[in-house]
């Protein structure tokens, strides 16, 4: 799978640096705080579980 189709699925955040050719500590830091803090985090997570199977486990 590649990043476009992860983030269409909603399984992935996109990280809009990379685009320039490179990913700012701004903008990893706005996304770890969106991923723990955010309702659209916690989502995001639950959608990954499910595609996991619901194991939880992380690999």
């Amino acid at each position: 799978m590649n990043k476009v189709f992860l983030v269409e699925a909603g399984l992935a955040v996109e990280m809009r640096g990379h685009k320039e050719g490179m990913v700012g500590s701004g903008e990893v830091e706005e996304k770890v705080r969106w991923l723990m803090e955010e309702d659209g985090g916690r989502v995001l997570k639950e959608r990954l579980a499910a595609v996991r199977g619901g194991s939880g486990c992380p690999n």
